[in-house]
């Protein structure tokens, strides 16, 4: 899945899920551009599905928060 930024500053995301070791692996690309312009990403970030749990969870109650 590829998230576009909503404005000028933020990032291009993109979210897949992998198999690594027989272990599911969600990883989120981070990109100042469309990817299908320049494919090499700023930022990586490989998460257990526990940790991607954790995350899922902490930005649920921050836009809670946000939306207040």
């Amino acid at each position: 899945m590829l998230l576009r930024p909503e404005d000028r500053e933020a990032m291009y995301l993109r979210v897949t899920l992998h198999q690594s070791t027989g272990l599911p692996v969600l990883c989120v690309e981070g990109f100042d551009q469309d990817p299908a312009k320049d494919p090499n990403p700023l930022a990586l970030l490989a998460l257990s599905t526990r940790q991607a749990t954790i995350t899922a969870h902490l930005l649920r109650r921050l836009v809670q928060r946000a939306r207040r």
